[in-house]
């Protein structure tokens, strides 16, 4: 069985893996002297807020103590991983897509597993919530893409939403085959922490501890006018997610990115973009003022017909 933490913002630090003896020391920092090199920063880890039972001082200690970041990783999941008696530990922050080559890069037992859904539901998903289109169309793009730069690597393994809905038993029995653990039917119930369970799947209309359903398309719920708008920016918001990620400097858009995933994209077509430049401009502004990783001189979006 494995232990699942919850999401540290730790995976997903460059310096972590290229500067691990100076970085170390931030490890708690909630300042930008540790952050993601990404579409957003991310500055800081989690570790700070997240109780793994142990104190804050007993977690510098051991990154002080350890020679690597997987090192500092084994460490700090040991207690936990006894209580549940697992084997491997599974860590799930979105954004350490940014980072998965020098994950595997880590140690040849490592792995990353992807979770995708249906860009048009995410993308309305992360508008509800209050991203501009743009913003919101470019983060999964980036993350997507990253994280598809190592699609061909045999450590590397692919989860669709949609399949985990459709064919549940069979979806989550070849994760566990993927990361080497007896796969159950019946989750024991002390993996499950019902508080965050609810919180997080009340947008997919499941209850906890029941079998995994369909929502409604969260797509389909918005209005038409808004509808249009995520498909102007999921065709015209292109993104080069080379520039830090992969080996060659590609540009993709949503359609591009969601056909890899042999997602429907014929039913998609748009026509007005106008709206998506002010979104842009007022993203670039951001950045600029608030010295991010990808400002001006690196933003890596374009809006193109």
């Amino acid at each position: 069985m494995p232990y699942q933490s919850r999401e540290l913002s730790l995976f997903n630090k460059p310096d972590l893996y290229s500067n691990w003896g100076k970085a170390k020391h931030h490890i708690l920092s909630k300042t930008r002297k540790l952050e993601t090199k990404g579409w957003f920063p991310f500055p800081g880890t989690q570790l700070h807020a997240i109780d793994l039972g142990w104190t804050h001082n007993e977690i510098q200690a051991f990154a002080n103590q350890s020679h690597s970041l997987l090192e500092f990783a084994d460490n700090l999941f040991q207690k936990q991983m006894m209580e549940d008696h697992a084997s491997v530990w599974v860590e799930k922050t979105p954004s350490n897509s940014y980072c998965f080559r020098q994950f595997l890069h880590l140690d040849p037992t490592n792995k990353v597993i992807l979770c995708v859904r249906n860009p048009k539901d995410t993308i309305a998903s992360l508008v509800n919530r209050g991203m501009s289109e743009f913003f919101a169309t470019v983060l999964w793009v980036y993350n997507i893409q990253s994280a598809l730069a190592l699609r061909e690597s045999p450590r590397f393994f692919l989860v669709k939403y949609e399949d985990l809905v459709k064919f549940p038993e069979e979806t989550l029995s070849g994760v566990c085959r993927f990361i080497g653990v007896d796969f159950h039917k019946q989750l024991p119930s002390h993996h499950i922490e019902k508080k965050d369970l609810y919180s997080k799947l009340s947008t997919w209309q499941n209850d906890p501890g029941d079998t995994i359903k369909a929502s409604p398309s969260t797509f389909a719920n918005l209005p038409e006018r808004q509808q249009a708008r995520v498909i102007a920016a999921m065709n015209f918001v292109r993104v080069f997610s080379g520039s830090q990620h992969t080996d060659e400097r590609a540009e993709y858009n949503c359609i591009d990115v969601a056909e890899l995933l042999s997602y429907e994209t014929s039913d998609i077509s748009s026509s007005g973009y106008s709206f998506l430049y002010p979104q842009m401009i007022g993203d670039w502004t951001k950045r600029l003022l608030l010295g991010y990783s990808t400002k001006l001189s690196g933003y890596p979006a374009r809006i193109r017909s």
